[in-house]
């Protein structure tokens, strides 16, 4: 009987990525372009908001009606997008993207129109609602490329921390510009929003997508290499590897975004092992921004700062990328789901410094430390998620991440200004460390139901 053949060597990243960080990302063919694209295109998500609230509240003078229009766009796009994101994973990226900037654009015209000739509210609500829920998921469109080209490469985290090092820079050039352009002509803000997503999003579409990945059989059986036809595999489990045709080794849990246990389509993404946890601590950081942004200001404005007090969230993103740039420049080493457990327990017990004094120089630097473990954990959290997720439905997944922090941050922000108009600014700096706590509790879950499976594996192969 003829010996099988000998399985596929391990997966070798592309040429000095390895080595290079994030030099080898954008040397890439196109990877600068990709960068450029993949920031401007998510100009729109953060730049909306800000510029819709501000229109609306220009148009109508109730700040009341504008915060519900920000909401709805916000909690529709959370709604949205994991749906949103299973047509791409089916359909592929560039049809699904090109044919939802369409609808986004035309949708945010008629909102623009009908808040111009003072529709009615619930005219209004439902011209929101169609432009946040055609929002491009761009953002989890590039973390899936990443993932499958760097597939097995520890530059994957490299990877994940550019993505999140532009989702800081966009959420903190967005509402920036949405601002100076709607205070010149108060619907600017939401014209660049919208002229950002018909033109880089489009631009971000057409670069082509790293190959698909390929099954590959768990037990031994005739292995599936390139350029021959599959043999028939008896073992029902597979796993989904790169197009490099790896697979990890028996025994030991998956490397984050190698592989992930295939599952069936009918069992959503948000409901497979492990992916609650994840949601949770995404969600507890929507929270921890939507509360973070309006009680520091309200506490800076407090203390006199005026126009300076939007400095104390901006020290927080501040201190955020940079960490996330150092955190990602170094080799993935190490579990990580332990180290997304680590980092959410050092954010919750950093943001306890915030409300615990008034002095607001100790505010400023509790502010500054909770920016440390930040980036990590949101860079930790897309690796644990890529490593849950099966690789055809790796979009959905990275969705269902920003959808959580859409809803976080959509419960906050409204509760915390209800706190501040009550009670003022410091009682309602205490939904910070509420919201840290929460991401805490989520990854500390997700590393008891990593752990738990891991050694479920361990003693199946013993």
């Amino acid at each position: 009987m003829p010996a099988p053949p000998a399985p596929p060597a391990p997966p070798a990243a592309p040429d000095g990525v390895a080595t290079r960080g994030y030099g080898a990302l954008v040397d890439q063919p196109g990877g600068w372009v990709r960068v450029a694209a993949g920031l401007v295109g998510r100009l729109p998500i953060s730049m909306l908001g800000l510029g819709s609230l501000l229109l609306v509240a220009d148009v109508t003078g109730s700040y009341g009606q504008a915060g519900a229009v920000s909401a709805t766009l916000a909690l529709a796009g959370a709604l949205a997008g994991p749906v949103i994101s299973r047509l791409i994973d089916r359909a592929g990226a560039r049809r699904v993207l090109l044919v939802l900037t369409g609808l986004h654009v035309l949708a945010g015209a008629v909102f623009g129109f009908v808040v111009l000739v003072r529709a009615s509210t619930a005219m209004v609500l439902a011209a929101a609602a169609l432009t946040g829920a055609t929002l491009p998921q761009v953002g989890a469109v590039a973390r899936e490329r990443w993932a499958t080209l760097l597939a097995g490469s520890p530059t994957l985290q490299s990877a994940y921390a550019l993505e999140s090092v532009l989702d800081e820079v966009a959420f903190a050039l967005g509402p920036a510009a949405a601002g100076l352009l709607a205070g010149a002509l108060p619907p600017a803000g939401l014209i660049a929003a919208l002229a950002c997503a018909a033109t880089a999003v489009p631009l971000f579409a057409a670069l082509p997508a790293p190959d698909a990945p390929r099954p590959v059989p768990t037990m031994p059986a005739t292995v599936t290499t390139p350029g021959a036809l599959p043999a028939t595999v008896t073992t029902p489990a597979t796993v989904t590897t790169s197009a490099t045709g790896a697979r990890p080794d028996a025994g030991t849990p998956p490397d984050a975004g190698t592989c992930a246990m295939a599952a069936p389509r009918s069992v959503p993404v948000a409901l497979l092992p492990g992916m609650p946890s994840v949601i949770i601590v995404f969600v507890g950081l929507g929270g921890f921004f939507g509360a973070g942004e309006v009680a520091l200001i309200a506490l800076g404005r407090e203390h006199g700062w005026g126009a300076g007090a939007g400095l104390l969230p901006v020290l927080i993103t501040v201190v955020s990328l940079l960490s996330g740039l150092v955190y990602g420049a170094r080799p993935a080493t190490g579990d990580p789901v332990r180290r997304f457990a680590l980092a959410g327990v050092a954010l919750a017990v950093a943001a306890v410094l915030i409300p615990a004094t008034d002095r607001l120089v100790l505010v400023v630097v509790g502010a500054g430390l909770v920016g440390l473990p930040l980036a990590p954990l949101m860079i930790l959290g897309n690796t644990v998620a890529g490593r849950l997720v099966p690789a055809a439905r790796r979009t959905e997944g990275f969705t269902w991440l920003t959808a959580g922090t859409s809803v976080g941050a959509a419960v906050s922000s409204p509760l915390c200004g209800m706190v501040v108009d009550a009670a003022g600014a410091r009682p309602a700096t205490v939904a910070i460390p509420i919201s840290a706590g929460l991401a805490a509790v989520g990854a500390l879950l997700a590393a008891r139901s990593d752990t738990a499976r891991s050694d479920t594996a361990r003693s199946d192969t013993a």
